[in-house]
């Protein structure tokens, strides 16, 4: 030991009092598991402590990185790091005894989910198989979206088929310009059934049998309205229930009725006719036999005046004598010529003939008698 320098050594402890170092010292690592306290630190020891307190100023330095599914964030120390939900599904509280709480609502809305495994255990403890489940389901729900993306076709008798989509309207129409009033007061479905067949088709059918209250055809003069009151033409009715009304018209393309006895048919214009005919063949068939008959008739009276007019002469026994006379009617002349003898004293015979001649031809009227005288006392 060197008082004047101040240099001592201790075995391999070496102290140099004018540097005023102190070496040799053998505890140069660092055990914070196995130190010796009051025990002087050597510069290795402090290096160790330095170079752990420098590492852990630039950990430090760097702070905190936080990373979600994406993205990221750092926070230095000090810095206050938010944990927030979405509002809706997701809900975060810090409890009274400082813990973070992250919570998920019970009733959860999500716009999708997509997921190969995801299991679910439930209240009797089973489990789903949410995965497998939401593909069989997402596979149903795309094979629906499919056919719900076809639509509805609709095709009739005639004209292009019709597609429309779900949400679409589909107008069925009939008369245009129809009110609300109206449809319930003018039109009913009494007449009108719809139903389908084994092929899927749906039929609108009117019945064989329809009733109405009216049935209208055409519009203004010539607009028939056939109902309780009868048929109607414009503004006039024709039939009724009380039997048919021509107004005037007339009524054409009747079939030959039967005319015969108890007969009720209906006789048209052309059997009337030949009936007509008939009756002015039979008036001129008669007129022409009462002609004849009137010309017979006065030539008949000018035969008959002819024959008045014939007068004989008296004559005795065996003795004979001849007469002759003119007669006329109307225009009509007759020749009478007669003989008149006794061939007795009581006895007398004559005859009378006439002649009324004609361009058709000739009345004749003859005639023969005989007289005789007696006593009758």
């Amino acid at each position: 030991m060197d008082g004047k320098t101040g240099d001592a050594t201790f075995g391999k402890v070496k102290v140099n009092g004018e540097q005023g170092t102190v070496g040799g010292l053998t505890n140069t690592t660092w055990d914070p598991n196995n130190y010796t306290s009051g025990q002087a630190a050597t510069e290795d020891q402090l290096k160790v402590v330095d170079k752990k307190v420098e590492d852990l100023g630039s950990t430090m330095g760097k702070g905190y990185t936080f990373a979600g599914d994406s993205g990221f964030v750092n926070k230095k120390l000090g810095d206050t790091v938010k944990i927030t939900g979405d509002e809706k599904n997701i809900t975060t509280s810090v409890t009274k005894d400082g813990d973070l709480k992250v919570e998920l609502n019970k009733k959860i809305e999500v716009e999708q989910i997509t997921s190969e495994k995801m299991i679910l255990k439930n209240s009797d403890g089973s489990t789903t198989d949410v995965g497998s489940t939401l593909k069989e389901h997402s596979e149903k729900i795309e094979e629906n979206a499919q056919s719900i993306k076809k639509g509805l076709n609709f095709a009739g008798n005639n004209g292009p088929v019709v597609n429309k989509q779900l949400g679409d309207t589909m107008s069925i129409k009939g008369k245009e310009g129809v009110s609300e009033e109206d449809a319930q007061s003018k039109y009913d479905t009494e007449n009108v059934v719809t139903m389908t067949d084994k092929d899927g088709n749906l039929w609108i059918k009117l019945a064989k049998n329809p009733k109405f209250n009216s049935v209208e055809a055409g519009d203004g003069e010539t607009k028939v309205t056939i109902g309780n009151d009868g048929v109607k033409i414009g503004d006039k009715t024709y039939i009724t229930k009380d039997g048919l009304n021509a107004n005037n018209q007339k009524i054409v393309n009747v079939a030959d009725g039967k005319i015969e006895k108890d007969s009720k048919d209906a006789v048209n214009g052309g059997q009337i006719h030949n009936i007509v005919q008939d009756i002015n063949n039979s008036i001129h068939q008669t007129n022409h036999r009462i002609d004849k008959l009137d010309d017979r008739m006065h030539r008949g009276l000018a035969n008959s005046a002819a024959m008045a007019t014939l007068e004989f002469m008296e004559i005795g026994i065996n003795q004979a004598t001849v007469g002759a006379a003119v007669g006329a009617y109307r225009g009509n002349q007759a020749v009478a010529v007669g003989v008149q003898a006794a061939p007795t004293e009581n006895t007398r015979v004559h005859a009378k003939v006439s002649v009324a001649p004609s361009r058709d031809n000739t009345e004749t009227m003859a005639g023969v008698g005989a007289s005789w005288r007696f006593n009758w006392k």
